[in-house]
């Protein structure tokens, strides 16, 4: 995979979908963990950041896997910030090492 050219200085989201942001990867283009294949322009369909999220009005948590500009490219959902931490390292090889705690 050819490496990325992530110049945008968009500010890292403290939500995403509405909901909070409890965990996060960077999101800079120098990992990248596949790209979404979906009929038409591919520009920004690589994955290049994680973060797990919590909606308010729910018990579960969501792993968005997303591009350099914050832009929710996939989503899983997970019991717990654990499961899903736990999930990212198996799936995508995020090693734990990587994330940044927001909450």
């Amino acid at each position: 995979m050819a490496l990325l050219s992530c110049v945008s200085n968009k500010v890292i989201p403290q939500s995403l979908d509405g909901a909070r942001v409890c965990a996060r990867t960077s999101s800079r283009g120098s990992e990248q963990y596949g790209v979404i294949e979906r009929p038409g322009p591919t520009k920004d369909r690589t994955i290049t950041g994680f973060a797990v999220c919590k909606y308010q009005d729910q018990e579960h948590f969501y792993l968005f896997g997303c591009n350099c500009q914050w832009s929710i490219l996939s989503d899983t959902c997970h019991d717990s910030l654990a499961d899903a931490l736990e999930f990212a390292q198996a799936q995508y090889g995020v090693p734990s090492t990587l994330w940044i705690d927001v909450v």
